[in-house]
């Protein structure tokens, strides 16, 4: 019998150059250190005119996808630095520009390498939505076929914490103290909570 081949996961991120696209760079790598066959396909697109039709947008946009290119290559990698400079190693990164609507073209090289998810950051309430206009990323989440990722910064500021999260399971000596207590039992190393039906 022949070795199995084993598959590369590929995932999109898409890239603005924004701050919250920086998280989305960062988990991607969360998950490539936890898939190490990852294969990571930065992408920005460049939203363009209707007027495409004129010579002279049409030779501006010819010499802006070579500086978008650039720009993108440099922000990622600035970012994987900033992050962590050696967790990029190991790891496929490639680079895509693409023209017109952001949804439809984030999905579009997701479909054209055989991409497991899409992984996109949006900031939390910083940015005004327009009336009668959808974001890149609800518009994606609703579209795609694929998951979609949407990353964000982890804050838990005015939130508590549960005092306590999970009930006790049956039996359980309920003058205990702590949250958290775990049963030591030879033949099991479960905890004492459980999660959902008692």
């Amino acid at each position: 019998m022949g070795e199995a081949k084993l598959e590369k996961f590929r995932a999109v991120v898409g890239i603005d150059f924004s701050q919250a696209c920086n998280h989305a760079i960062k988990e991607a790598m969360q998950l490539a250190r936890l898939l190490p066959r990852m294969e990571l396909h930065f992408v920005h697109v460049m939203e363009v005119s209707p007027d495409l039709h004129d010579a002279r947008l049409i030779d501006e946009l010819s010499e802006n996808l070579g500086l978008a290119m650039s720009r993108l290559e440099r922000h990622v990698r600035d970012t994987l630095y900033v992050y962590s400079a050696e967790a990029a190693w190991g790891i496929d990164l490639m680079y895509h520009v693409r023209v017109g609507p952001v949804a439809r073209e984030l999905h579009q090289v997701a479909v054209d390498v055989d991409a497991e998810l899409i992984v996109v950051g949006e900031s939390q309430g910083g940015r005004l939505r327009k009336l009668f206009h959808r974001s890149s990323a609800d518009e994606l989440i609703r579209s795609a076929h694929v998951p979609v990722i949407i990353a964000h910064p982890k804050d838990f500021r005015g939130f508590a914490k549960s005092p306590q999260p999970e009930p006790p399971r049956p039996g359980q000596d309920l003058t205990r103290s702590g949250t958290y207590a775990t049963v030591e039992l030879y033949d099991s190393g479960r905890s004492t909570h459980i999660s959902g039906m008692i």
